[in-house]
């Protein structure tokens, strides 16, 4: 299967980078468009008074995703970053949508035994409600000692 686009949400976990490393991997010389999203989900109390995020905040996250994306130009037809607001999931699911994603990478979370929660919450949702392949990728294993 030939991939043309390929997100990867970014919330600056170890989850999430063990995904964009997954991505440079696994996918950097197929020649297509990489798209690294970072999503503020506002608290309840921000949807009356605005964001409530410092603007700064807001500046520093994109900043972070730009160089994190400008540093693993390599091989990828295009590098896009975004910053967006909403709940993670819903963002995810209308950018993948939207942009015609063929692929998403997502991290997993892996506190709890159950399966979703295993899973983590929205790697979980993304892999239910997705129109495109989902690549999960779980955390790396810490020796036991």
């Amino acid at each position: 299967m030939k991939f043309k686009t390929i997100l990867v949400p970014i919330d600056f976990s170890e989850n999430s980078l063990n995904a964009f490393q997954a991505a440079i991997d696994k996918y950097s010389d197929c020649d297509c468009r990489l798209i690294l999203l970072h999503v503020i989900e506002p608290m309840p109390s921000d949807t009356a008074f605005g964001t409530g995020l410092d603007s700064d905040q807001v500046n520093t996250r994109q900043h972070q995703l730009r160089t994190l994306g400008n540093s693993h130009k390599e091989g990828w037809l295009e590098v896009e970053t975004r910053v967006e607001f909403g709940r993670p999931a819903d963002v995810i699911l209308i950018t993948a949508t939207h942009e015609k994603v063929d692929l998403v990478i997502i991290g997993a979370n892996a506190k709890s035994k159950g399966f979703g929660l295993w899973l983590g919450s929205n790697a979980y949702a993304m892999a239910r409600a997705l129109p495109c392949s989902v690549l999960i990728v779980k955390p790396e294993r810490q020796p036991e000692g």
